[in-house]
């Protein structure tokens, strides 16, 4: 398990709610508490949603939202 697999199997699981999915952006949040040196841009990704999509160990789900036009992004470990 790489560092990065290991910071994300950490955050997913302390954000995740009852389906094992979780919020991108607590993800994020917390990711960054726990590494204040982690960015996406450090592996090759402009953007968190961008990095996890290229992650074989998440699954990702996008809810659209009426109050916005970009969806939400939730995640978790398959």
């Amino acid at each position: 398990m790489t560092g990065l697999e290991d910071l994300f199997r950490k955050a997913i699981l302390a954000v995740a709610r009852d389906d094992g999915f979780a919020p991108l952006g607590p993800v994020g949040h917390l990711m960054l508490k726990m590494d204040p040196s982690f960015d996406p841009r450090n592996y090759g990704s402009q953007k968190l949603g961008e990095l996890v999509r290229k992650q074989q160990y998440i699954e990702v789900k996008e809810v659209l939202s009426e109050k916005s036009t970009a969806p939400h992004l939730y995640i978790r470990l398959k």
